[in-house]
């Protein structure tokens, strides 16, 4: 059956600078009052957090880093607050009595560059971690929110202009323009070994677990990661933007999805900016 989706935001976010542990001396501007000009802007703080959580049904240790993640998006989301989840199921733990239907190759590949970047020879679920830069056991609520707290209170260096343009759905695709300007602000330019990540999620996902260290369970994921999208930055796609598209994975009706972009910083991992949308579907 044909659908039809609008999908249209435009995504004002904050390039930040290092958080301490990776670049000390760095200025962090005070929190803004809460008392704001305009009554929509309700959140004070100038930075931004991109949680990424990798997990796995098959790990027994992973359940309370979900809820751990379920409860810190809604949060953000009811606060209105610039937290972006995403949740990445790998395929290590598939051998090991439950194959994860969420589970892929390119995630567990993702975490793999992640440990190179901290200089480390292991990966492990659950592991969050925070604007590309600081990694701990996801279950920590505690180390989340004050990672999530450093992250956002670090001052902005450059704003970055995202427009994700109306698409249409057919035949279960999404058609995604993701076009991008740069204001600079107190900086030359973005660096130049950043890339453009773009995500399809799902917006919660649901299973019972039959067999495995999580048998006879049944587990709930939020913001699960379904398509990956990774561009090399480039005068190009500055320029000209980029066109992706999105199969929609087989789900019952009604199943939310969501777009997410974010721009990171190749050699460190730092993330730049980072923003969501909501794939709006209409039946037709």
């Amino acid at each position: 059956m044909a659908r039809d989706a609008t999908l249209v935001v435009v995504l004002f976010v904050l390039a930040v600078g290092l958080p301490a542990v990776f670049f000390a001396g760095l200025n962090r501007a005070e929190a803004e009052s809460p008392l704001r000009t305009s009554v929509e802007m309700l959140d004070p703080l100038p930075g931004f957090a991109l949680l990424e959580l990798f997990t796995s049904e098959g790990c027994s240790s992973c359940p309370p880093a979900d809820d751990v993640l379920a409860d810190l998006d809604a949060e953000a989301r009811d606060a209105k607050e610039p937290v972006f989840a995403l949740s990445y199921h790998v395929d290590y733990w598939d051998g090991l009595g439950w194959p994860d239907r969420f589970a892929d190759a390119r995630f567990t590949q993702r975490q793999r560059d992640y440990a190179r970047a901290f200089r480390s020879n292991r990966i492990y679920t659950p592991q969050l971690i925070v604007n590309g830069t600081t990694e701990f056991v996801g279950s920590r609520r505690d180390l989340a929110e004050q990672t999530i707290a450093e992250a956002r209170s670090i001052a902005a260096q450059a704003e970055l202009t995202i427009a994700l343009e109306p698409v249409d759905l057919h035949e279960n695709k999404v058609s995604v323009r993701v076009s991008i300007e740069v204001d600079t602000i107190g900086v030359t330019a973005l660096p130049r070994d950043a890339v453009l990540h773009v995500a399809l999620t799902q917006r919660e996902a649901v299973t019972r677990v039959k067999r495995g260290e999580n048998a006879r369970r049944t587990l709930r994921h939020v913001n699960v990661v379904r398509e990956f999208r990774a561009l090399p930055w480039s005068a190009e796609l500055e320029q000209d933007g980029a066109a992706l598209t999105f199969a929609l994975p087989d789900e019952p009706q009604g199943t939310a999805f969501e777009v997410v972009a974010f721009v990171q910083d190749g050699p460190t991992g730092l993330v730049l900016a980072a923003q969501r949308a909501a794939v709006s579907l209409n039946e037709s």
